[in-house]
């Protein structure tokens, strides 16, 4: 029993982290969780999730919270803004 409870908040971090990418919708690598954000009922995983990124969140009537889940790997176009005034920090002088 002690092992368990030693090896739980790592397992608990790999759960959540394997879990993230299949939280909510995904289009274009940009999560957009509307459907239980903010009202967990007895959906403790997610909850966790969203506390970990987030400290809590507005249901989605009153906020959404877009997430770019993959913005670290290295096939995903960098998210920079194309309008004036967003330049890409490597143009920006």
């Amino acid at each position: 029993m002690r092992e368990g409870l030693d090896s739980a908040p790592q397992d608990a971090q790999k759960l959540m982290t394997w879990k993230l990418s299949t939280l909510a919708r995904v289009t274009n690598g940009w999560s957009m969780n509307t459907d239980t954000m903010g009202v967990y009922g007895n959906y403790y995983l997610k909850r966790a999730i969203i506390t970990q990124y987030g400290l809590g969140a507005n249901v989605p009537e009153d906020a959404v919270y877009p997430a770019n889940l993959f913005a670290d790997r290295a096939w995903s176009a960098p998210a920079v803004g194309t309008r004036a005034g967003c330049e890409s920090p490597s143009k920006a002088s």
